[in-house]
């Protein structure tokens, strides 16, 4: 005769069960929500990687393969002359040219959608309407998930004259995660939907005409 024997009762599996199934869906809402944060994460590293690579540009100049990648870049760094648009959204950079009755040129603009758009002339060759930023076409609530909040160029030069010396550049830039959600205010929106990133540099103009 078999003595002690142990074992569940149906109450006890049913309790059982019913906590391993609230675990487990703890679990799964802790897991969804660590790969969306590190989505995130990602997203705005994206963004402020993609920034200052702008910025990079503007400063030592764009390469694209197949146009300019045998050609002296043209940036702030290298520039001879600089025009900068009276709204502070648009900058055009000439270098010294070497060659006589070449052209060499590059503008950078903010477009009306929030991208930094290049177009640029290396003596027979050009780049037309390049959008450097952002490198994504993604679009989230019918605008860019990363896209411009704020480009401005200001002339910074000690002394007020034709020729510009010192350029300021600020650029800020904004990835949204997700679209608007129902019931949620601008301010919440923001806050909880987005992720702004700023950047400002100057850069001397050593090779301006004096």
């Amino acid at each position: 005769m078999i003595k002690n024997q142990k074992g569940f009762t149906l109450t006890e599996l049913i309790a059982g069960i019913g906590l391993v199934s609230l675990l487990f869906v703890g679990f799964t809402i802790f897991l969804i929500q660590f790969v969306n944060n590190f989505k995130e994460i990602n997203e705005f590293n994206t963004l402020q990687h993609e920034l200052l690579s702008t910025i990079e540009a503007m400063r030592y100049g764009y390469v694209k393969v197949g146009v300019n990648e045998n050609e002296s870049l043209i940036g702030l760094m290298t520039a001879n002359k600089v025009n900068i648009a009276t709204n502070g959204k648009a900058v055009t950079i000439t270098p010294i040219v070497t060659k006589a009755g070449e052209r060499h040129w590059a503008n950078y603009t903010l477009s009306p959608k929030g991208e930094i758009v290049l177009s640029a002339v290396y003596g027979i060759k050009s780049i037309n309407n390049e959008v450097i930023f952002p490198k994504s076409k993604e679009v989230i609530d019918k605008a860019l998930k990363y896209r411009i909040t704020n480009f401005y160029i200001a002339n910074s030069s000690p002394v007020v004259s034709n020729d510009i010396s010192l350029v300021t550049i600020t650029i800020e830039g904004q990835v949204r995660f997700r679209p608007k959600a129902s019931g949620q205010n601008r301010e919440e929106d923001q806050r909880l939907n987005t992720r702004t990133a700023r950047f400002e540099t100057t850069v001397f103009i050593s090779n301006y005409d004096k």
